[in-house]
């Protein structure tokens, strides 16, 4: 009789050796309240069961509009600043706060953003060996309790015009499973079947008297370019209860374009000691912005705390940004901001700041358009002759 010992090898590890990070137990998990606009962070944390296994944090990105789960981190938690400067990565620019979440809750997220990326043929991020075991935990929830976590993963909505904007973004981007939260049983939320929204630039609300209706003028970029929409919603309490489209107009760039100008404030400052200095820490703002590589140096993307850009009868998409620095390698800082009440908040958080002493104030400038992406784009490699290029004399 043929002995299988020399037919068969075994192999280590297995589903059920991965049910559980090894020698670690749950800790503790969040979520961002930032779903109705359209994307959410999810992090859990596994804490060590003895010295030598440590702790594990994970952090799960989800993006609703077609890019699905597209980002995964993990961290053992022992460089405490790191993980400040991981956790501000991912969730500085999002508007949100954190919710605690259950065990039970967390898994059955992160179970959705992989299915979600296995039924779409999107790619999962890596590396899967970090996460993968969450399948086989139990992440069962009923339809209440996954009505429960939704309603942790929102912002509450007092507003009709946050509640408009909201429905909006989410039926534009084809986000549906959000837009029917908003909705009330019946309304129809496919009337663009064929629309490939990218960004909701702008949207224009006027109510009806009542607040019972409104009537929405949307600015959308789309893969086919430009499009104002107008559309009609009706209210029932906070629900949508009646939707309609009354016009859906192509736009040419130059028309998206002028509808979207605005003011830009740039104050320009010499920095004497070294660029690599100015790091997250360096002030208060910057501790929580979106750090991009870019044009010879970093830019630092200083977003507001929250979203309550969506509650103004006009919403525009830049309204969720105090403003930018950009450092570049010579040391020239760059400060840029929408309105004059940023600028001002930008130039005094870097006036109470340590960097402040090695500081030198340069040039103001107002503009009437957006200037500093211009030169990002640019080949210039110093603003000050940048603007000289473009003036008008």
């Amino acid at each position: 009789m043929t002995d299988i010992r020399s037919t068969f090898r075994v192999l280590e590890g297995g589903l059920a050796r991965t049910a559980t990070p090894l020698y670690q137990t749950f800790h503790s998990a969040w979520i961002t309240n930032t779903r109705l606009m359209g994307v959410i962070c999810l992090c859990i944390r596994w804490t060590g069961d003895s010295p030598r296994s440590g702790d594990l944090y994970q952090f799960f990105y989800f993006e609703a509009e077609g890019q699905g789960f597209d980002r995964f981190e993990w961290h053992d938690g022992v460089d405490k600043t790191s993980l400040r400067e991981l956790e501000a990565s991912l969730i500085g620019g999002l508007g949100g706060r954190k919710v605690a979440i259950r065990q039970q809750e967390a898994v059955h997220l992160a179970q959705y953003f992989i299915r979600y990326n296995k039924k779409y043929a999107l790619a999962l991020p890596e590396p899967e060996d970090k996460y993968l075991f969450l399948l086989e935990m139990d992440g069962t929830l009923t339809e209440e309790q996954q009505a429960a976590l939704f309603d942790k993963s929102c912002v509450r909505l007092t507003s009709k015009n946050a509640l408009a904007n909201y429905f909006l973004m989410r039926v534009f981007g084809h986000d549906f499973p959000a837009a029917a939260r908003l909705a009330a049983d019946g309304v129809d939320l496919d009337l663009f079947p064929g629309l490939n929204a990218l960004t909701y630039y702008r949207n224009e609300i006027t109510m009806a008297e009542g607040r019972s209706s409104c009537r929405c003028e949307s600015l959308i970029e789309t893969t086919q370019g430009f499009r104002v929409i107008v559309t009609a919603l009706t209210f029932t309490g906070m629900k949508i209860s009646g939707f309609r489209c009354i016009s859906n107009m192509r736009i040419s760039d130059m028309e998206a374009y002028m509808n979207l100008a605005h003011s830009e404030f740039v104050t320009v400052y010499r920095y004497e000691g070294s660029p690599e200095e100015f790091v997250r820490s360096s002030t208060e703002l910057t501790k929580n912005a979106m750090i991009l590589p870019e044009h010879n140096g970093r830019t630092f993307m200083i977003y507001n705390p929250t979203n309550d850009h969506v509650k103004e009868p006009v919403y525009l998409l830049y309204n969720d940004l105090t403003g930018v620095y950009h450092m570049d390698d010579s040391g020239q800082l760059l400060v840029s901001s929408a309105t004059l009440r940023n600028i001002r908040k930008l130039e005094l958080d870097l006036h109470f700041s340590p960097l402040r002493e090695k500081l030198t104030p340069v040039s103001s400038f107002e503009f009437n358009e957006p200037v500093l992406m211009q030169y990002l784009d640019s080949d210039f490699t110093d603003f000050l002759e940048f603007i000289d290029s473009i003036k008008v004399e």
